[in-house]
């Protein structure tokens, strides 16, 4: 290979080093994925959380831990052995995360509920996942023995206190987005915190800056206020985790190296294609971590390097083919649990990232061997922990572009009625607060209606949407096609579709108002409803394999008669008088027949024989009677 930097000139002379000062050993490295920091601190290790978990949280206390950052099931491991923990992963090892997948339908179903739990989490995040993602769980907890019922002190089977951290090291506005969503959820409920840690703190919404001692103290704070309890086993902390991550190789090396010396960590084993995508990867690298050290750090954000460039520097060269590359330049990165000093203290110390070209470390540095020598060119000694292949900070992907229904030029985002097509007036502004020029629709963007006014939106072509958000009150659609294909509709408010619907990745219908479809709507893949509700009325109708309904959000049918091969969840499903039903398989938490409630029917309970049965308005023969009194839930 020819590599454009292959020979450098080291800072220290090759003639300063010599033969007898040097060190060497051969140990095996192991993966580790990380929580990404702001500024200048070093990026959290999965098993210094563990660690921060284990020293603050008692181990009586039952934990529940979402992971949606990049090669968050790289982390999940780490926690097999703890037994009051349960963790869920929008990833499976070696996977990067997306914005828009598992992580705001996560972050949506995240919320107290009688009948919820952490199962019901994973499994929102799991239906509005990213084809890409793989979700996992881990831990020695289900998460169905994680309850989200509200906190109370006084009814049996509820937790005495929650205490939820949101954490993101490197923050976007779709991971403050979820921070206010879980935080608006929580916040009011008896005996309850809620602390957000991200960013650069106070200055950018969040309440503490994204680094390893905030994190800490989050954590800590939550574990004090459960050992003061009465009874810290009926107690609960929830970390839900967005953002970037990153994966280190990680050999363990623990040695001192005196001053204008080198050691030698010996046949050192690359990452593997099946580790991670090196296509992912945009700012790849190696590092060390130093340590013995005193080192105030003066600003997270100006930070002052304790090292000096050419202090430290490595040699790497291929044990078979004896293709040496050198690295001279490198970042510094700190890391400091307590009081803004770098001590020389077990835990502490700084990390020093150099940075490889993205094409040189996957063609040179997968499924390789090397023998790496690592030089302290400075005139003390220290002491050398870690040397690391890193992936490099991998940001989540951005969501697709949003454009904002705008039917006046004027400055602001004016609602209003208007003609949705793919060409013709634009109705469109590409700016939250519609300070650009308006333009036409773009099918590879997310629609969003915000403004206070009601619209009235005709379709008059077959549009395409990534997927819908209706922030607005009094919207409707009417004519036309719409094509939602990454499947996702948020009603916070009622809206109707009188429009063909597609989804032609499966229906998520999420937001706490209520979508009502007066029209046919084909839906490629299962339907379902994570909040409020869904309504079938006029000419409404609804192909599809499957619909699901989550715990406080239901299925209801108005007019029409409607054939679904199946239908469950922990939601409802309502049939008004003059609406019928035949469905092939149903299991649902309730059923409500015309205007009557009926007594509840376990998610999960058998099905009745024959499959196929009707439910038409105030009709109920003996077979329905008896399939509802035999799964009664307990």
């Amino acid at each position: 290979m020819n590599h454009s930097f292959r020979v450098v000139a080291l800072v220290l002379p090759w003639c300063l080093v010599t033969i007898s000062n040097m060190t060497s050993e051969v140990i095996a490295a192991e993966k580790r994925a990380t929580l990404c920091t702001n500024g200048s601190a070093s990026p959290i290790y999965d098993t210094q959380l563990r660690a921060m978990l284990d020293k603050h949280i008692p181990a009586e206390a039952k934990q529940m831990l979402t992971l949606t950052q990049c090669y968050g099931g790289d982390c999940v491991d780490n926690f097999s052995s703890a037994s009051n923990t349960t963790v869920i992963s929008a990833t499976s090892p070696g996977q990067t995360a997306k914005y828009g997948g598992y992580d705001d339908d996560s972050a949506d179903a995240l919320r107290p509920g009688w009948w919820r739990d952490a199962a019901d989490v994973h499994k929102a995040g799991t239906k509005g996942k990213h084809s890409t993602e793989t979700p996992m769980t881990g831990g020695g907890l289900a998460p169905g023995d994680f309850p989200l019922r509200p906190t109370s002190s006084w009814i049996p089977g509820t937790p005495d206190s929650r205490h939820v951290v949101v954490y993101a090291g490197d923050p976007n506005n779709a991971d403050a987005k979820m921070r206010d969503k879980i935080s608006s959820s929580f916040s009011g409920g008896y005996n309850t915190t809620v602390t957000t840690v991200g960013g650069n703190g106070s200055s950018s919404g969040w309440g503490a800056p994204g680094t390893p001692k905030d994190l800490e103290a989050a954590i800590k704070a939550a574990g004090d206020a459960i050992r003061s309890s009465s009874n810290p086993a009926n107690e609960q902390f929830l970390l839900y985790v967005t953002d970037h991550g990153d994966l280190h190789n990680v050999q363990t090396v623990t040695t001192s190296i005196p001053p204008t010396t080198s050691h030698t960590v010996s046949a050192y084993t690359t990452f593997t294609p099946a580790d991670l995508n090196p296509a992912e990867l945009s700012l790849p690298g190696f590092s060390l971590f130093v340590s013995g050290m005193t080192h105030v750090i003066d600003d997270l954000y100006e930070y002052t390097p304790y090292f000096q460039p050419g202090d430290w520097s490595i040699s790497l060269t291929e044990t078979t083919t004896h293709e040496n590359i050198i690295f001279n330049d490198f970042q510094e990165l700190f890391l400091d649990w307590d009081n803004d000093v770098v001590e020389p203290i077990p835990g502490e110390g700084l990390k020093l990232f150099f940075p490889c070209n993205p094409t040189i470390f996957g063609d040179s540095f997968f499924d390789t061997e090397w023998d790496v020598d690592i030089f302290n060119n400075t005139p003390d000694p220290y002491f050398l922990e870690e040397f690391s292949q890193d992936s490099g900070m991998v940001g989540k992907p951005p969501l697709p572009p949003a454009l904002y229904w705008d039917v006046d030029p004027t400055p602001g985002i004016q609602g209003g009625n208007g003609t949705w097509s793919n060409a013709g007036v634009p109705t469109w502004n590409d700016d939250f607060e519609g300070a650009n020029p308006l333009q036409t629709w773009d099918p590879g963007c997310h629609a969003s209606f915000v403004a206070v006014e009601p619209s009235q939106v005709t379709i008059v072509d077959p549009v395409t949407v990534e997927s819908l958000t209706i922030s607005s009150p009094g919207c409707s659609f009417t004519g036309g096609s719409l094509e939602v294909s990454a499947g996702t509709i948020m009603a916070e408010f009622d809206v109707t579709i009188g429009s063909n619907l597609i989804g032609s990745n499966g229906l998520i219908k999420g937001g706490e108002g209520t979508l009502t479809l007066l029209e046919p709507a084909v839906v490629l893949g299962s339907t379902y409803v994570s909040n409020g509700t869904l309504a079938l009325a006029g000419n409404g109708q609804l192909d599809t394999p499957m619909v699901e309904t989550a715990s406080e959000a239901s299925l209801l049918l108005l007019a029409g008669n409607h054939e679904l091969p199946q239908i469950c969840g922990e939601g409802i499903t309502e049939v008004a008088s003059g609406a019928s039903l035949t469905v092939g398989s149903i299991r649902q938490a309730q059923l409500i027949i015309g205007s009557l409630p009926t007594s509840g029917v376990a998610a999960g309970s058998p099905v009745p024989e024959p499959n196929s049965f009707l439910l038409a308005g105030m009709f109920f023969s003996a077979v329905i009677f008896y399939f509802l009194r035999s799964t009664r839930r307990s």
